[in-house]
């Protein structure tokens, strides 16, 4: 499988020359009505444990992905995913193979689900009595607790992936691809000259056809065909103006024309 996480290009550079991504607090989803979540008992002597649940889920920290959405749809298609998260089309998405990531049983991850309402009160199990047993109802239930977003956010396609311990994801031997939206910018002259020939580099675009569909083409491919039009373009006018200086002399050789490029 595999996930597609988009950056602006200043945290690009950083995650690939440390090969992590961090880790944010749970508190800085999007998703307002994911924030404002909590716990009740009809047992007044389980209240201190609504304030052990607030500290327990916020002890959880996050990194977010995106998924495929279709066969031919890649997780990294999304225009709308790279004017939000991806600094208006200047950003970076990488493609990250779910399979080379290191993931514990401490970690905790999955697809999250969308939901037409958000059950904002979630009532705890009467014989829960510690924090310990609070936690293990926290995560027998972490579908409903920490991967159900409101169904506006479908479209950002979401893999979710959580923990309490660490700060940093190592994903130093799963970086796949480099996606960008341009092979004419300076940020993929940039991205080049980091990522080398390590993992492609590719960028989003949409085909010329009438029925425009996105698709992700090799960014130096492109990047060097367009090179050869340019340097064609250039060889073509120069031979023409040193054809005009010589076309008097039937007898001089000028096949001798040496090219500017």
């Amino acid at each position: 499988m595999k996930l597609y996480h988009y950056t602006s290009f200043d945290s690009f550079v950083k995650i690939w020359l440390t090969k992590q991504l961090k880790f944010s607090p749970l508190n800085n989803v999007n998703d307002i009505l994911e924030i404002d979540f909590s716990v009740m008992s009809k047992n007044p002597q389980q209240l201190p444990l609504y304030h052990a649940f607030i500290d327990l889920r916020l002890s959880y920290r996050q990194i977010s992905f995106t998924m495929d959405y279709s066969e031919s749809i890649k997780g990294c298609m999304s225009p709308m995913m790279w004017g939000l998260y991806a600094d208006k089309l200047k950003g970076v998405c990488l493609e990250i193979d779910f399979d080379k990531l290191d993931l514990n049983e401490k970690i905790l991850h999955g697809e999250v689900k969308y939901v037409d309402k958000i059950n904002k009160v979630r009532e705890i199990d009467s014989s829960i009595r510690t924090i310990g047993e609070l936690h293990e109802f926290m995560v027998d239930k972490k579908d409903e607790l920490m991967f159900t977003k409101f169904k506006c956010w479908v479209e950002e396609n979401e893999y979710r992936i959580l923990s309490r311990e660490l700060e940093y994801l190592d994903i130093s031997e799963a970086i796949s691809a480099v996606n960008l939206t341009s092979y004419e910018s300076l940020e993929y002259n940039l991205a080049e000259k980091l990522v080398g020939n390590t993992v492609p580099i590719q960028y989003f675009h949409y085909t010329s056809s009438k029925d425009s569909h996105p698709i992700m083409s090799d960014a130096r491919q492109a990047a060097e065909s367009k090179k050869k039009v340019k340097n064609g373009k250039k060889i073509y006018e120069q031979s023409k103006k040193y054809y005009e200086r010589y076309k008097g002399d039937w007898n001089y050789d000028i096949s001798k024309v040496e090219y500017d490029l």
